[in-house]
């Protein structure tokens, strides 16, 4: 490829599931890369669970396209379900000098001198906060489930907690999770996919917590968006 077609912009789309739509998501990204001056823009649209690590999915290519300047997503949350994960990511674009812009924030990660942009400091340290909630509540969730295995007589002194997380639930069970998007019954499920009624109900509670964290996040996210550009001001 000549420099002068060299990709600088790449649109990163994702959706969970084959029955959700892109349309939105592509026509909002192609109208904002156009009106910020994007030149060569290349598009990776993937379904595909965003609970599986960014390295291991097609966005994780942007790190091999030459002189790639900025990725654009629609949300934070696009760059998957795992703060952890996300923070990662981010961390790696920055220190490829690859700007990442999320529209959803009208917020970039580096300023156009290539510096870091203060005020999304501000939101990866409140997501930095939020992942360091969710170990914690993990490591909660493992002790529990020890105290109870140790009151019944069963704990045996395991170097894995009792207790899963709910990452790990869904991640265990992909097939339950695609049948209980398209509304079957919990007998239904269990019966198509050769588990107990209650793993499937294990799984409907993870998916159910998971997306309630998903919007505690999001709304600690646009305050820390509101305070940062406040404190700028």
């Amino acid at each position: 490829m000549s420099k002068q077609n060299k990709i600088d912009t790449l649109l990163y789309i994702r959706v969970s599931t084959d029955e959700q739509n892109t349309a939105r998501q592509e026509k909002e990204l192609k109208a904002w890369a156009l009106r910020t001056g994007s030149k060569n823009t290349k598009t990776i649209i993937e379904k595909i669970s965003g609970s599986v690590p960014a390295a291991e999915r097609k966005l994780n290519r942007a790190f091999s396209i030459d002189g790639l300047k900025r990725v654009v997503v629609q949300d934070v949350d696009r760059l998957g379900r795992d703060t952890i994960d996300i923070l990662q990511t981010i961390k790696k674009f920055t220190q490829k000098g690859i700007n990442l812009t999320v529209t959803a924030l009208s917020s970039d990660t580096l300023t156009p001198t290539g510096a870091e942009n203060p005020a999304f400091k501000l939101i990866l340290s409140v997501m930095a906060t939020i992942a360091e909630m969710e170990r914690t509540k993990i490591k909660e969730r493992q002790r529990q489930g020890i105290e109870i295995r140790k009151l019944q007589g069963g704990y045996k002194g395991r170097k894995i907690g009792t207790v899963d997380s709910p990452k790990k639930i869904i991640n265990k069970h992909p097939k339950v999770v695609k049948e209980i998007k398209t509304g079957l019954s919990i007998r239904k499920i269990a019966k198509l996919c050769d588990v107990s009624p209650n793993t499937v109900q294990r799984v409907k509670r993870a998916l159910k917590e998971q997306e309630q964290e998903l919007i505690k996040a999001k709304q600690i996210l646009f305050t820390g968006v509101s305070a940062a550009g406040a404190a700028i001001n």
